[in-house]
Formats: structure tokens, C-alpha cells, sequence
């Protein structure tokens, strides 16, 4: 595990600070509901539509696993979006991917538990609030988004309502976004 200072943007569409970590590394910050915000910077860029899920792997909590989540951030690059950081960040080989992801059982409380325990020894460590609160970087590993979306036209609908909860509102709070954007 590697502690750095990286700049920080602040997110609408989430309501916090996020971190930008360096390439290869995910960003995990605790929110309420034992629910973990993993900010990705991918080495390279990739490419994704609302709905579409990645496979995660996080070596340091499960070497050889890897589990699917549903990517909750928009393509910002695809889009032709300037990304919140400004638009040096569209010059960067990498992309910006953000998964919540809710502890259960297995892989995903003990995240949960791996990033606890780390802020906490940071917190003992006398480190600043502002500095914990940015979260703790971790390697992170992803696949190529998988699955469609797309077979749904949803720009063709001048109303859309999408009812979800759970971990499962990270497909509506996408296709909200992207919305929102479109209009």
C-alpha cells in the first residue's frame, strides 16, 4: 500500500471530494451505509456505456478474484466532456472510473474491512482529517466493460423513470447523468 497526495475535484453527481490516484490505482473512501466509493485511474483509456459492469480485482484483499460491479461514473472522454479536473486531464493515457460498492459477504465486506483498518492506522498515525477523509489508495486491476445497455434507445423517450436501490442504483445514477448532460 502507497499513501500519496494527488489533486482532488469536486464531484456534483457524488457530493464529495473525489481523488485522482496515479495510474493502476483505485482511490477507496468509506461512505455511510458500509458502502466504499472506488475511484479507478485505468493506465490506459477505456470505454464504457451507462449500464455496463467491469470485473475488479484488488490484490491486496483476494489476489486471484475478481467481481463484477456496475461502473456508476460517466465516459467523460467518449462524450467529449471536459472532466471535472479541467482539460488536461482529456491529455492523460488513462480513464476515470468510479464503483460503489456495498460489504456484504466475501470479497466485498472484506474491502470493507482492508480499507477500515487502513484508515484507521492512518487516523492513529496522526495523519490530517482532510488527508484521511480523501481515502486510501490500493492497486486495483479491471476488465474491459462488459454488457449492454445500448439494446435500450433511451434518447428517444421524453420521460425516463428508473426505479432502483441498493448497489443497483449505480446503472439509474449513470443513465441520470448522462441525461442530465444530453439536455
Amino acid at each position: 500500500l502507497s499513501i500519496h497526495s494527488f489533486p482532488t475535484r469536486r464531484s456534483s453527481d457524488l457530493s464529495s471530494v473525489s481523488v485522482l490516484p496515479p495510474p493502476g490505482f483505485a482511490s477507496a473512501q468509506l461512505l455511510p451505509g458500509r458502502t466504499i466509493r472506488l475511484t479507478i485511474n485505468t493506465p490506459r483509456a477505456i470505454r464504457w456505456r451507462p449500464g455496463q459492469h467491469l470485473f475488479l480485482t484488488i490484490p491486496a484483499v483476494a489476489l486471484f478474484q475478481s467481481h463484477p460491479y456496475t461502473i456508476v461514473s460517466i465516459d467523460e472522454r467518449a462524450r467529449g466532456i471536459v472532466p471535472f479536473g479541467g482539460p488536461s486531464l482529456l491529455c492523460t493515457e488513462g480513464s476515470e472510473v468510479v464503483l460503489l460498492i456495498r460489504a456484504q459477504n466475501g470479497f466485498s465486506r472484506k474491502l470493507w474491512e482492508y480499507v477500515a483498518e487502513k484508515r484507521r492506522e492512518r487516523e492513529t498515525d496522526g495523519t490530517a482529517n482532510a488527508e484521511v477523509a480523501k481515502g486510501i489508495n490500493l492497486r486495483a486491476l479491471v476488465s474491459a466493460p462488459l454488457g449492454s445497455a445500448a439494446r435500450a434507445d433511451w434518447e428517444s423517450y421524453e420521460t425516463l423513470l428508473i426505479v432502483s436501490g441498493g448497489t443497483g442504483i449505480t446503472f439509474g445514477r449513470s443513465e441520470e447523468h448522462t441525461s442530465e448532460l444530453q439536455s
